[in-house]
């Protein structure tokens, strides 16, 4: 196939391809934050917005964050010299200041555990155990003071492994809280992230997701925020169970430790020994220790308590709110749709943009209006006057009578008749491009004195040129009475003075017009 041939089925091609798109819905995707318009119909991209009269069009706004703004749009018939809307600047206007809050803390939510040691420190690897009996005053002590060395030890050793069982769940209990602050953070965080200025769609969806993975990890889109906060609880009682049991052995090993050191003094050790005062110091420096730890867990389990007994509803809630929160930003299209129908010549969709508060409803900021968009509108019966003035000629000009030498002689007069008319036009909307229509008019001659020549009718073809200054050139048939004889007499009979006056009569017949008109009103 030879390139000519392929190119000229490429245009056959391309024309049908416009006629088809024509006769589909006009979809416009107007970019909010570009205030740029794309315009498809039938799945191809256009240069301009045009229609078919009576077709539909879909104004679609995106990238439109439809948390913190709503939408009004107005269609306006095209008008010379339309104003445009405000710029993207604008928008920061429609809720002033404002912004995310510091993520530093977690209000609402409980300060984190502290570790149970508190102030005390670790008091258990000051004793080595590699001490040897001192200061002996007699052998019969140094067996009794190394047995109570080696229960010493033992007794340090189990003291040790329950405090770092009781820290593990301390651990625990406090990454728990942690993760119920977290929860609170990202309900609260996304209803202002929804409203947060100068932020894509796409940018809150993402640092939504953001908020509730670190909330609630990855968990499946059906996840029942009910079921979470009665597992967290149910963890929370177990865990406070095991801390309460290793709180009662650590308590009964502090009191043991406490009798040894009673023990000590009742061995009968003579004073100055410097073993019996080792020991000592160290029973005294771990006991002391153990009951800051006593005092820590006491304070932190209680704080559990409290939060597990009187505010588990509180956080279910927040739990369910966020769970509102995922739902709104993942079904969110960020997206606004309204359609218009072209139901007269070109016009424009004005968009415009309203601040909503957290709750959706309209602040008293003034709204900011978007730049329009003008579509034009092809087809579809217009009615149009105008008033012009027309040259017209009857296919048979008109003739005066008279009587000569006994013979009826006629005489033309002038063949062009200079009309002022009127004319109503019918023709599609051409958008200020050259459109055909039709026209029918009446008018009155400008010469003559004959009544009967009063008035004219007129019908035919009108080429409109123009926009809103339409100016009109029609031509066709033109109707109108002529005088002619009657009785049956034709030019050339004989007719004597003495039969009275010629007779004659007025009867329609037709000829042809030219007219130049101008637009009187109408669409």
């Amino acid at each position: 196939m030879s390139l000519r041939i392929r190119l000229l089925l490429g245009g056959i091609g391309l024309l049908f391809c416009g006629t088809s798109v024509m006769a589909q819905p006009l979809h416009i995707y107007y970019n909010v934050l570009t205030q740029q318009p794309t315009y498809v119909c039938g799945g191809d991209t256009l240069d301009q917005a045009v229609v078919k009269n009576r077709e539909e069009v879909y104004l679609h706004l995106t990238d439109l964050n439809t948390f913190r703004y709503g939408v009004e749009v107005t269609k306006t018939e095209e008008v010379p010299a339309e104003g445009t809307g405000g710029g993207l600047p604008f928008l920061q206007n429609l809720v002033p200041g404002g912004g995310l809050p510091s993520f530093g803390g977690m209000a609402g939510g409980v300060d984190p555990l502290k570790d149970i040691s508190g102030d005390a420190g670790e008091t258990y690897d000051e004793w080595s155990g590699e001490e040897t009996v001192r200061g002996m005053v007699s052998a019969e002590f140094e067996g009794a003071l190394l047995e109570f060395r080696t229960r010493f030890e033992d007794l340090l050793f189990e003291m040790d492994d329950t405090e770092r069982k009781m820290q593990k769940l301390n651990t625990t209990l406090r990454a728990t809280m942690a993760q119920r602050d977290k929860v609170e953070l990202a309900r609260r965080e996304i209803k202002y992230l929804k409203h947060y200025p100068n932020l894509k769609p796409q940018q809150i969806t993402t640092i939504a997701e953001e908020f509730i993975k670190n909330a609630i990890g990855n968990k499946p889109d059906d996840f029942d925020m009910l079921s979470i906060a009665e597992e967290q609880a149910k963890s929370l009682r177990t865990d406070l169970a095991k801390l309460e049991k290793l709180r009662g052995q650590y308590h009964q090993q502090t009191q043991t430790l406490n009798e040894m050191r009673e023990e000590l003094y009742l061995m009968g050790v003579p004073p100055g020994n410097e073993l019996v005062q080792e020991l000592d110091n160290s029973i005294g420096e771990v006991h002391t220790a153990s009951l800051k730890v006593e005092e820590n867990l006491a304070k932190n389990q209680a704080s559990v308590e409290t939060i597990v007994n009187t505010n588990q509803m509180a956080y279910t809630r927040s739990l369910i709110e966020l769970r509102y929160e995922i739902e709104q930003i993942r079904s969110a299209t960020f997206t606004y749709t309204e359609r218009f129908a072209a139901d007269g010549g070109a016009f424009r969709l004005n968009p415009s943009l309203y601040a909503l508060d957290t709750a959706g409803n309209r602040t008293g900021a003034a709204a900011v209006k978007l730049t329009p968009v003008r579509v034009g509108v092809r087809g579809g019966l217009r009615i149009s006057s105008s008033v012009g003035l027309s040259l017209g000629q009857y296919f048979s000009a008109p003739q005066d009578y008279l009587v000569r030498e006994g013979v009826v002689v006629g005489a033309d007069k002038d063949r062009f008749l200079p009309i002022v008319n009127t004319f109503f036009h019918f023709h599609p909307y051409s958008n200020g491009k050259a459109s055909l229509g039709g026209a029918l008019g009446v008018g009155l001659p400008l010469t003559g004195t004959d009544a009967a020549q009063s008035a004219t009718f007129l019908l035919g073809p009108s080429l409109v040129l123009g926009s809103r200054d339409k100016v009109y050139l029609s031509a066709g048939l033109i109707g109108g009475r002529v005088q002619r004889l009657g009785a049956g007499l034709e030019v050339g009979d004989p007719f004597s003075n003495l039969d009275g006056v010629l007779p004659t009569t007025s009867r329609y017949e037709l000829g042809y017009f030219f007219s130049l008109s101008f637009k009187l009103f109408g669409q």
